[in-house]
């Protein structure tokens, strides 16, 4: 469990509340890492067939929030083969998303979902060379410019 859990008492709330003390990251139900390291044997990602539309699949990842599930739905929104996308999640406690997916039937849900997820990796990972050129590239100009006040000019 986290280290810093707090009390579920509606008083120890109420006092806190009142105080504007803030609450620890960490939930009773869940400990700190376990919001978003598997278990053993729990596996990442789960499709699931949707029975009640044509051509549309649920997946269920887990120990995912909002971030990743804001971003695949607006991309998957983009592809021209889908009709549908969005995502919800259960509860807050709870680390899992739902992504629901329906296409048009020309390709599968599932392939969709992996294109999409091959696009966003690829777009990160220049993204990450980007930043990181520029970074470097400033902390070479800044370390330029110290040596060059040392120096005198």
């Amino acid at each position: 469990m986290c280290p810093n859990n707090i009390s579920s008492s509606p008083m120890h709330f109420l006092h806190s509340f009142k105080n504007n003390i803030a609450f620890p990251v960490c939930t009773v139900h869940y400990g700190c890492f376990e919001l978003f390291l598997l278990g053993e044997g729990e596996k990442k990602i789960e499709e699931k067939v949707f029975s009640g539309m044509s051509n549309t699949s649920d997946f269920v990842l887990m120990k995912e929030d909002h971030t990743l599930g804001n971003l695949l739905s607006e991309h998957l929104k983009m592809h021209p083969n889908v009709y549908m996308a969005g995502y919800k999640i259960a509860h807050p406690n709870v680390p899992e998303l739902f992504i629901r997916v329906q296409t048009d039937g020309t390709i599968t849900p599932r392939d969709v979902f992996t294109s999409v997820c091959e696009k966003l990796i690829n777009q990160l990972e220049m993204l990450h060379q980007e930043f990181t050129r520029e970074w470097e590239l400033r902390r070479i100009t800044t370390a330029g410019e110290q040596g060059n006040m040392q120096n005198g000019h």
